[in-house]
């Protein structure tokens, strides 16, 4: 609502209220119903709108407010000043009421007076412009004087501001009589009342005016010792903060060594002192300069240019071109090389001076290796954006006050110091603020003030021949007459810009000096906070131990937070004094609070980033700097910031905490979050740690066997003296394996068939009859491993396998069909591909439910290594050492299936050794069942198989994720 509800708009803010009154009155202004003087009040009403436009940066805000704040108190001051004002203007009135009227015919002195000033007389003063003009005798009054109470007031009123005062003293110690005219020093003792009243209103209240003032800026620093703690954390905080690294320095040898050179010391002390002498040279620098010294001076200036485009050379090696930008020297530097190489080049005398003078601002470098100095120059860096604030306010109410004054006395006839050919007019609106600046550096504004006064029949109220008898020129709505009530606009002028906002400059430097002297006051170290905030030094012992957390800049990863906390002595940290970590349960629960503080500012800042758009050069800029080089990275101060609230909630005010009321309820939502985050990864690493100690348990049984089995023993050796590089594969092709039904007999066995196939059995023979049964069957396998021993038969299409690659090995009386390897060509058993293989991979087809349905999809299981054929005593406690068959012998193919790792891409892919003794699982061939029914699923075609049960399948695969 507008006015009746409980948050109504007019009743939600005086400025609200402020909005709507101009509001009005611009429409008044725009309808144009009224004219005349409540026209030009409409006119003049938006004048104030600027105000809104304080009101909504937060920091003119913080000023404002203050200065609003300081209202009450300042009130105390103003009716003491109003009654010293009242007492010391009765008394003027009484001492010299009537007494500095004088006439104007320099024939009538004292004792003569009002009575003898009569006739005419002619101006002898030939520089006063109107040597030898006939001029009537006037008793006239002085523009000060104490004949009325308001002229006294208004005269006093100048004496408080500094303006004119030595001419209304000389006026007062030269009274006589009442309607005589005065005479020079004739009452010298006149000038003890003037004395008293400076004294007393100009110097002591004034002064406590101004302490009010700059004690409303206190406030801002705080009004208890917390408060002042706090602001002075803040302070440091906002100041101090790591080095803002934005670019990435180039990683190279030469600019990493390079860099080191320009770090050096000796370096920049080199470099200071060329500084220092190219200064002193050009301070030298004097009129009717003989032509050796000025070839000297130009030889110099040379060689010293010379010497500074070498420096900015090796900085440009050592941090790059965009590393320029992060170092406000580096940049000045290539800013006076740039300027002074044009200049060399072109030959233009601007260009030179120009790069002389930015030559001149270098020696500020040198300033910067004096402590005092350097701690001087850095708080006059921390004004700066505070007096910018301050200097943006008075920029405004002088704004204000000179459209104000441009509406009023624009159209006021020329006087002593308002007209075109004078320093000061009102005609346009700039010409209005200059004259704003002129009045507050007491340029004459009482003079002014008084040709903003003046009235008929010295000016003309309307240019029109109704309103002026005898007017026969172009006929205006407006005259040359000033306004009787510009005295009181010039005395709030006066206030307002004079006493108040230019002293905004002087309070806010001089409490930002107050960190100066701090920082000088400091003593030694306290080994700890105590009830007091940081010390500087403190504050740069935990900025540097960020830096070294964050590896140099302003951001880390919120993943870092502990080990930066870990680094950080107590409050902020966990390392106490003699260099021990105390992390306690407390100590958890506030780093979970910081960690969800930190989170929301995250959320906050992707959710602004979201909704704000970034132009196409910041976009630039954004993907080449690496200042946030982490995806979940925080800045300095909100990381520091976050850990003083939580561990030192004792310095921070109650203010503070009450506004953070919004943010606090964010982050125990966080935290909660965080907490349910923490047991559920609890939850999950403890299974994930059961399941794997499970893994470890049976891949160590499954080591154990093939170190103890009899045939595994024997193809660990073989593949000791097999070391070599196998090629990388060009091709893979793919196995379906599937578990037969229980209760299915296989009626070919692989021995059976061997035996009738071949004459002479051996191991080779063994190896092309799986070749050649496996291009036309189905290969029926069992597992023989401890891990997989219970699962049962299984099948296995060999029939795309074409063996590319692949070769026939016999060693000792055992044979093996394993890729090929360089061995293999230097031992002349020659690959089918040389250097090149195809490798086998096996897939097991899984049940899985997508989208509520239940589907078939294979899962890799591994690669088949390679096939070990030997022959086997029946009684199984003995390895045959023949090649052939003989009686109580039968052959064995096994089958080898590991994980096979594809060479780095960037490395060769010849140099990956073939040497695996681990294998995640070993077949044995059993026999083969050809194409035909009974192993085939009618509905889909595909063979029949038994589902594998979960915890098989996970064991089986996890063994393979294993190797």
């Amino acid at each position: 609502g507008l006015i009746f509800t409980s948050r109504a708009y007019l009743r939600e803010s005086g400025w609200n209220i402020l909005d709507t009154i101009v509001l009005i009155l611009g429409l008044i202004d725009q309808s144009g119903v009224f004219k005349g003087n409540v026209g030009r009040i409409a006119k003049m009403a938006r004048a104030l709108r600027p105000l809104r436009l304080m009101m909504r940066v937060k920091a003119m805000r913080i000023i404002l407010n203050t200065l609003i704040g300081t209202l009450g108190p300042v009130l105390y001051v103003a009716e003491f000043v109003l009654f010293n004002f009242l007492v010391f203007g009765l008394i003027g009135m009484g001492l010299y009421g009537g007494k500095t009227d004088y006439c104007t015919s320099p024939n009538v002195q004292f004792p003569d007076g009002k009575a003898a000033c009569s006739g005419t007389f002619v101006d002898l003063n030939i520089d006063s412009g109107t040597s030898g003009v006939l001029f009537p005798s006037a008793w006239v009054i002085p523009p000060y004087h104490f004949d009325t109470f308001g002229k006294s007031m208004l005269t006093l009123f100048q004496m408080s501001m500094v303006g004119g005062t030595t001419d209304i003293i000389n006026t007062a110690m030269s009274v006589t009589n009442l309607d005589q005219s005065p005479a020079k020093n004739y009452s010298t003792e006149n000038f003890i009342f003037f004395m008293v009243f400076i004294s007393i209103n100009a110097i002591l209240a004034m002064n406590i005016f101004l302490g009010f003032i700059f004690d409303g800026f206190n406030l801002l620093r705080g009004a208890t010792e917390v408060d002042v703690e706090y602001n002075r954390f803040m302070r440091f905080l906002m100041t101090k903060g790591p080095t803002h690294i934005r670019f990435k320095p180039p990683t190279n040898h030469v600019s990493s060594l390079v860099r080191a050179f320009v770090s050096r010391k000796e370096f920049k002390n080199f470099s200071n002192t060329c500084v220092m002498v190219n200064f002193i040279f050009m301070l030298s620098d004097h009129a009717d300069a003989s032509p050796d010294y000025l070839y000297f001076v130009e030889t110099q200036n040379l060689v010293f240019y010379f010497q500074l485009l070498a420096e900015v050379l090796l900085e440009l090696v050592a941090w790059g071109p965009l590393g320029i930008l992060d170092n406000n020297w580096r940049l000045l530097d290539s800013l006076v090389t740039f300027t002074s190489s044009i200049g060399y080049i072109t030959g233009n005398e601007l260009t030179n001076k120009v790069a002389k003078a930015f030559r001149l601002i270098r020696v500020i470098r040198i300033m910067k290796v004096i402590k005092p100095v350097r701690i001087i120059l850095e708080t006059l860096v921390a004004c700066m954006p505070s007096l910018f604030n301050v200097l943006v306010l008075i920029f405004l109410v002088f704004s204000m006050f000179a459209c104000l004054l441009s509406q009023l006395f624009g159209t006021t006839r020329n006087g002593n110091m308002i007209g075109y050919f004078h320093s000061a007019n009102f005609k346009t609106w700039p010409n209005a603020l200059h004259s704003c600046f002129q009045m507050v550096l007491m340029d004459e504004w009482v003079d002014l003030m008084n040709d903003a006064s003046v009235a008929p029949p010295s000016c003309t109220i309307k240019f029109d021949n109704l309103t002026t008898v005898g007017y026969h020129g172009i006929t205006y709505s407006w005259g040359d007459c000033g306004s009787e009530y510009a005295p009181i606009l010039f005395v709030i002028f006066k206030l307002t810009c004079e006493a108040v906002m230019l002293n905004l400059v002087v309070g806010m430097i001089l409490d930002n000096f107050t960190l100066l002297t701090d920082e000088i006051a400091e003593g030694e170290d306290e080994p700890e906070w105590g009830d007091a905030g940081p010390s500087s030094k403190q504050f740069a012992k935990i900025v540097d131990c960020y830096e070294r957390v964050s590896g140099g800049g302003q951001y880390i990863s919120l993943s870092g937070l502990r080990g930066l906390m870990m680094q950080l002595k107590r409050p902020l940290g966990y390392l106490t004094e003699d260099g021990k970590i105390i992390f306690e349960a407390k100590d958890r629960w506030e780093e979970g609070l910081i960690r969800a503080e930190l989170n929301v500012i995250l959320m906050e800042e992707r959710k602004q980033k979201a909704e704000s758009k970034q132009s196409r050069w910041k976009r630039i800029l954004a993907s080449v700097s690496v200042e946030q080089r982490f995806l979940n990275a925080v800045r300095f101060k909100d990381v520091i910031y976050s850990m003083l609230v939580w561990r030192k909630p004792s310095l921070i005010p109650l203010y503070v905490k009450a506004g953070r009321a919004q943010r606090i309820e964010k982050v125990l939502q966080v935290s909660d979050c965080l907490v349910i985050l923490r047991f559920l990864a609890q939850v999950s690493g403890e299974r994930m740690k059961a399941a794997l100690q499970r893994q470890l348990r049976a891949r160590a049984a499954f080591v154990r066997w093939t170190k103890e089995e009899p045939i595994q023993k024997r193809r660990m050796i073989y593949k000791e003296s097999r070391k070599g590089c196998r090629a990388f594969p060009t091709n893979s092709a793919r196995v379906e394996l599937a578990l037969l039904n229980q209760g299915f007999e296989v009626t070919n066995l692989h021995h059976e068939c061997l035996a009738i196939a071949y004459k002479r059995v051996n191991t080779q023979t063994s190896l092309d009859l799986f070749r050649e049964k496996s291009a036309t069957d189905i290969v029926v396998l069992k597992y023989v491993d401890p891990l997989h021993s219970g699962i049962g038969l299984v099948t296995a299409d060999f029939t795309e396998c074409l063996w590319e690659g692949w070769s026939l090995r016999q060693w000792a009386k055992d044979s093996f069909l394993e890729p090929g390897t360089e061995k293999d060509d230097q031992e002349g058993v020659t690959p089918v591909s040389s250097f090149s293989w195809v490798k086998v991979d096996f897939a097991m087809p899984v049940h899985i439910y997508k989208g509520g349905k239940k589907q078939i999809v294979s899962k890799y299981q591994g690669t088949l290594k390679d096939i070990h054929s030997v022959a086997i005593s029946l009684s199984q406690t003995e390895i045959s050492l023949g090649g052939e068959s003989s009686a109580g012998e039968r052959h064995v193919l096994r089958l080898n299936v590991g994980s096979y790792e594809a060479p780095n891409a960037n490395s060769e892919p010849r140099a990956k050794t073939t040497s695996n003794k681990m294998y995640d699982a070993i077949f044995e061939v059993v026999g083969y069942v050809s194409f035909d029914n009974e192993i085939l699923d009618p509905s889909t075609g595909n063979h029949k198989f038994t589902e594998m049960p979960a915890e098989v399948l996970g064991n089986f695969g996890g063994q393979v994720q294993l190797t």
